[in-house]
């Protein structure tokens, strides 16, 4: 008797201690259990995406095209840029070469400017007796002089001129080079479509081509040539009209 009351207090204690065992152990077993089949619908549910998540995620896709749409634009729009710039680079060197071109001008012209103030300068510095001197020596005569005539005359076998005038007149029909030197002179009609139906003027020309009652261009006019025998210029040589 004495021997159950000496261990009935460590049989006690050993008991609390297998229960709580238990209790720990079932209490583990439990919780595994939770823990196992939540994992198990989380990984059931991932796989699972609701219709406004769906939305969102198309939105976002739609954002992103339309940010690489402005990337290509703005891609296109830099190499517009890239040749705008090209094309303003080599603008830029034409006119620093225009420029350059206008800075010598401008010298020249100073230069030249420079020498004309100079050369008025002696001028105003030369002696009045000798510009007087040089004032005074008479301008040269045009050697050649322009005269009018009417129809040229007949006398024996030469056609002349006569009676020319220094102004253009109502019967003026020809026209004459005189040359004062040499006392010869070139002419030719002034319109010949205006008096190719006048023997008297056909008597200083002569015509290659088509017939001048039917022509309707004037290709060409060679002048005639005549020379002064007192007051008349006999005629050499006709005018040469060719018709077409």
């Amino acid at each position: 008797m004495s021997f159950i009351v000496q261990y009935s207090l460590s049989i006690i204690i050993v008991l609390l201690l297998v229960i709580l065992i238990l209790v720990a152990i079932i209490i583990l077993l439990r919780n595994s259990r939770i823990y196992s089949s939540s994992s198990e619908g989380e990984n059931k549910s991932s796989k699972y995406v609701p219709l406004d998540k769906h939305k969102e995620i198309l939105k976002k896709y739609e954002e992103l095209q339309e940010k690489c749409d402005n990337i290509e634009l703005n891609n296109f729009d830099i190499s517009k840029f890239y040749e705008l710039q090209d094309n303003y680079e080599k603008a830029c060197v034409e006119i620093g070469k225009l420029k350059s071109k206008i800075d010598e001008l401008t010298r020249d012209n100073q230069e030249l400017d420079t020498l004309y103030k100079m050369s008025t300068r002696r001028e105003e510095d030369t002696p009045p007796l000798k510009k007087q001197k040089r004032d005074s020596v008479p301008p040269k005569k045009d050697p050649q002089i322009v005269r009018y005539a009417s129809f040229p005359r007949s006398a024996g076998s030469n056609s002349y001129f006569s009676d020319l005038t220094e102004k253009l007149a109502d019967d003026s029909y020809f026209e004459l080079i005189v040359s004062d030197d040499t006392n010869k002179a070139i002419f030719k009609p002034l319109d010949f479509m205006k008096i190719r139906n006048y023997d008297p003027a056909m008597a200083a020309m002569v015509t290659e081509g088509v017939k001048p009652n039917v022509a309707s261009t004037i290709l060409n006019i060679e002048p005639g040539k005549a020379h002064l025998d007192g007051k008349d210029w006999i005629i050499d040589k006709p005018a040469i009209i060719k018709l077409a």
